[in-house]
């Protein structure tokens, strides 16, 4: 008998595709965003969803979300007082989960009513070792967050005192919506081409408000 030697085939590099936006501007508790492309449906899928929003205080808080009918697992959250904004803050959150299908419903409810509505973004993932995320992290202006090559790198930002547009750096902008004369809500992504640190930062046209972003790595 002929013995062959064992050939293991390589693991295939990981994946990015932003599915699609939505923004609601209603002064509501409840949002139920429609439609949203999850991209081809494959059970090792990571669907990836941003959450943007504001308001005037951090009492509020979102009680549920569930994205094509399943409940999704928080990856990372932050809030930051927005400068000169009287006690305001903006908020941005990623969270992720396995839903079946190649589109569906992101649907938030949140503590009480929040002003200027809020908005998501979704992205889907796909050849990931782990759907663990192997960085993930919330702050100012910008994140720093450990990668190797391949790594599939996702964030969301939100600003406040300018509604023209949010610059990225180290990341590609997928959306960008001005919620009002006053705020930006954005997402982007990358598939990491170094080791070590990558610093994804925002910025605003203007020096006051003041950007919050959260972004994670997967490998």
């Amino acid at each position: 008998m002929t013995h062959y030697p064992l050939i293991i085939a390589p693991q295939r590099a990981p994946e990015i595709y932003f599915g699609a936006s939505a923004h609601s501007s209603t002064n509501t508790s409840t949002f139920s965003f429609t439609s949203l492309d999850f991209n081809i449906d494959n059970p090792e899928r990571l669907v990836v969803v941003a959450v943007n929003y504001y308001e005037f205080d951090t009492a509020v808080t979102l009680s549920t979300i569930t994205v094509g009918g399943l409940t999704p697992t928080l990856v990372t959250s932050g809030f930051r007082a927005v400068v000169g904004g009287s006690g305001s803050f903006v908020y941005s959150a990623l969270y992720q989960v396995q839903p079946s299908g190649t589109s569906g419903t992101v649907a938030l409810t949140f503590s009480r009513v929040i002003d200027y509505g809020c908005s998501v973004g979704v992205w889907s993932a796909y050849y990931l070792n782990s759907t663990t995320a192997v960085s993930s992290l919330s702050g100012n202006d910008s994140v720093n967050l450990t990668v190797q090559p391949g790594d599939a790198v996702i964030a969301a930002a939100t600003s406040v005192y300018d509604a023209t547009n949010t610059t990225w750096t180290n990341a590609t902008e997928n959306y960008d919506t001005a919620s009002s004369t006053r705020m930006t809500r954005s997402g982007a992504s990358v598939l990491a081409s170094t080791s070590g640190t990558l610093n994804v930062a925002a910025s605003c046209n203007i020096s006051v408000g003041g950007v919050i972003v959260s972004g994670a790595a997967w490998r």
